[in-house]
């Protein structure tokens, strides 16, 4: 693979985030377009415009990608203290797996990068269909991850410190997310998977950013949406505020989705020929699928699959609704939202509604 698109996963993947929770990837995200020279500027919404400097030049853009920094995790709304023991308590935000109890799970400052504890689920209730609710959450007072270098003396409790009504109101807002020992670091490659609790969607981050810095096409840009898994909030923002214009900007919707018959990883990008809810533009999709073909013409390591990917809702639909030209590129995973999906239908598990890392 490309290094440059190696060095931006195993920067952007590594990061905690949740809905409402994406401070540590918009950092990250800095950091890339920042190394590579590529402007970026942020909405009032908290959205990332990579490719503009401006409002000015969004309004500009003839070709916008969408991808969303967040990913289904926990808005953490308290701590508490009983006894010897720490807390949190939160709202599990977007869809997932149906029992994470006794998982472990990083409860992190959104706007303190050196700022993340270990934890684990002791109880939750659950939402139906989309997992659990809300979540109480142990906080290992003894164990204390760190991130970026940051080390401190032993012998300091720092939870102790921060997880107090206090701290959470000094350093929040607070997420978590949920962690798994197959990535420690949040991200890892194993026998030629990328193995990450949350692939979704920030792979689709790290592939348009490496695209955007190796095209020099003018008036392209990408909006790295906040929110998306609990109700697309930052793509409402920009069409309720009509940032873009339908006559003038065609959107491509770059994510993740539920591997399929016909949509396998390993076998290539899949042209999204829609989602759940809508069916994308036709002529869009037709162009997208020409380029593809083109290319695996003149490159054989080049496949590319086509399906409707109808395991769940993307953005497009939402630009789609508004008027917008849309098509999308889709990476499918396997345990999309970190439910238990084998590779092979033939596997089992003794918990298959636990958590699992998506690959």
């Amino acid at each position: 693979m490309n290094k440059t698109l190696n060095d931006a996963i195993e920067l952007i993947l590594s990061q905690p985030t949740a809905p409402f929770r994406e401070s540590w990837v918009k950092m990250a995200i800095s950091k890339f377009c920042s190394d590579h020279k590529i402007p970026i500027f942020e909405d009032v919404y908290g959205n990332y415009w990579a490719g503009c400097k401006s409002m000015a030049d969004v309004k500009k853009t003839e070709l916008v990608f969408v991808a969303h920094m967040d990913h289904p995790g926990i808005v953490v709304e308290k701590f508490e203290k009983r006894g010897k023991k720490l807390f949190a308590h939160g709202t599990w935000l977007g869809g997932g797996p149906a029992d994470i109890r006794g998982f472990k799970v990083q409860v992190f400052s959104d706007v303190d990068a050196s700022t993340v504890f270990n934890g684990v689920v002791r109880k939750h209730s659950n939402n139906g269909a989309r997992g659990p609710h809300k979540v109480e959450i142990e906080i290992l007072a003894n164990e204390i991850a760190f991130f970026a270098g940051v080390n401190f003396k032993k012998g300091i409790n720092l939870a102790r410190e921060f997880c107090t009504p206090k701290g959470f109101e000094a350093l929040g807002p607070w997420g978590a997310c949920l962690w798994y020992k197959d990535a420690l670091q949040g991200v890892a490659l194993i026998k030629g998977n990328w193995v990450s609790k949350a692939c979704d969607d920030l792979i689709g981050a790290c592939a348009a950013l490496v695209a955007l810095k190796n095209t020099k096409r003018k008036n392209v840009a990408i909006l790295l949406s906040r929110a998306e898994e609990s109700g697309f909030h930052g793509t409402m923002h920009v069409l309720e505020k009509k940032y873009l214009n339908p006559k003038k900007t065609s959107i491509v919707s770059i994510e993740t989705s539920s591997r399929l018959p016909g949509a396998m990883p390993g076998f290539g990008p899949v042209v999204r020929l829609g989602d759940r809810a809508s069916v994308f533009s036709a002529g869009f999709v037709h162009w997208l699928e020409s380029v593809a073909s083109t290319l695996a013409k003149k490159n054989k390591n080049f496949t590319f699959q086509r399906k409707l990917m109808d395991g769940g809702t993307c953005e497009a639909t939402a630009f789609n609704i508004y008027g917008f030209n849309v098509c999308g590129i889709s990476t499918p995973l396997e345990n999309y939202h970190n439910q238990f999906l084998p590779a092979n239908n033939k596997a089992k598990t003794k918990k298959p509604k636990s958590a699992y890392p998506e690959i």
